[in-house]
């Protein structure tokens, strides 16, 4: 018996059955509403690596603060990076600030509406650019994320598929009315139904004509790639006390936490007071981090390559964007009772 496949016969059932499951099961979300390209481009770029659930609250928030383009253009990076605190991938943001800058300055206000304009964007690759074409202008581009992704390698039980043979596979379910929706739907099905473990193939509108299903094996599609423990970096965040103020620097433009402001760190351990180890994982390491309140008098490092150092009351902590990682080490030596925290701003 040969695989089901999206042959003409076949491509409207599918579609059909794709958009009726969509429109009866589609997650409400507020970047599902009143689409503009500035919308569907900040959403997706929060939702890179971070469930939908989570950035929720970070969309509404930003919306609220940066409600369009030339609000986010003109935002400061300090701004931009607290209302991003807490979603990591910093560089993320930082491109946001840039492409809103580009489109407003440099395009005339003029969002580009083709997917190969949009990728000229700072932070916009081949999945945002689709995504952005196809949620905010209708055009008929299919975004291979990991869930479509997914979906792709079981309709076609391929272990390893080319995002370019994706492409093909899955643009025979595209309408010519409003083919955003199958892409969105796609996107949907893979990350509540064809998931990872356990998929719902009793549930999918697309069974009939998934090749992974009929082998009786949907979850060996994609295959999973080796991947190695990551590994562990121990560093020493040092605590300069003022009285009541904390030495912060902002962290270099191009690392880790770009643009951020924290506690100096360094690999050796300084001379102090050490205080609770802090566990925290990356995407490609773990970082275990150890705060060590500085001896009274000793003066607090530079600043590298020239940057922002500042002595900071509690009423600056709290409004000054730092990683996750570092209200950590903040709260750490506040429950030691040598600073006073103020309640962050939400």
């Amino acid at each position: 018996m040969p695989p089901p496949s999206l042959a003409p016969p076949s491509v409207r059932p599918a579609r059909d059955a794709l958009l009726r499951w969509f429109a009866r099961h589609a997650r409400d979300f507020p970047w599902r509403h009143d689409r503009t390209p500035y919308r569907v481009l900040v959403a997706e770029a929060m939702l890179q690596q971070t469930r939908a659930e989570t950035v929720v609250p970070y969309f509404e928030r930003w919306m609220r603060a940066l409600p369009d383009l030339h609000a986010l253009a003109r935002a400061g990076p300090d701004t931009v990076l607290r209302l991003w605190e807490g979603l990591g991938y910093y560089r993320r943001a930082h491109a946001l600030r840039r492409a809103a800058q580009e489109v407003v300055h440099e395009r005339g206000g003029r969002f580009p509406d083709q997917e190969a304009e949009l990728r000229t964007l700072p932070g916009v690759g081949p999945y945002t650019a689709a995504a952005v074409a196809a949620f905010a202008f209708g055009r008929a581009a299919i975004a291979i994320d990991g869930n479509v992704r997914r979906v792709g390698a079981r309709l076609l039980a391929d272990p390893a598929p080319r995002d370019a043979d994706l492409r093909a596979h899955l643009a025979p379910l595209l309408p010519a009315r409003a083919p955003g929706r199958t892409t969105e739907a796609l996107i949907e099905l893979g990350a509540t139904v064809c998931r990872p473990t356990s998929p719902r193939c009793d549930l999918c509108p697309l069974a009939s004509v998934c090749s992974g299903r009929m082998y009786g094996r949907p979850e060996a599609f994609p295959a999973a790639g080796r991947r190695s423990p990551p590994r562990t970096r121990r560093r020493y965040a040092a605590l300069h006390l003022n009285g009541d103020r904390l030495w912060l620097i902002r962290r270099p433009e191009g690392g880790l936490l770009a643009g951020l402001w924290g506690p100096p760190q360094q690999e050796e351990p300084p001379p102090g007071r050490f205080l609770p180890e802090v566990a925290h994982r990356y995407s490609h390491f773990a970082l275990r981090l150890t705060p060590v309140v500085a001896t009274p008098g000793a003066p607090p490092p530079p600043p590298p390559d020239g940057g922002d150092g500042a002595w900071c009351d509690p009423a600056t902590v709290a409004e000054l964007p730092l990683s996750t990682v570092d209200r950590k080490v903040v709260a750490l030596a506040r429950d030691a009772g040598l600073l006073t925290v103020l309640p962050s701003r939400p």
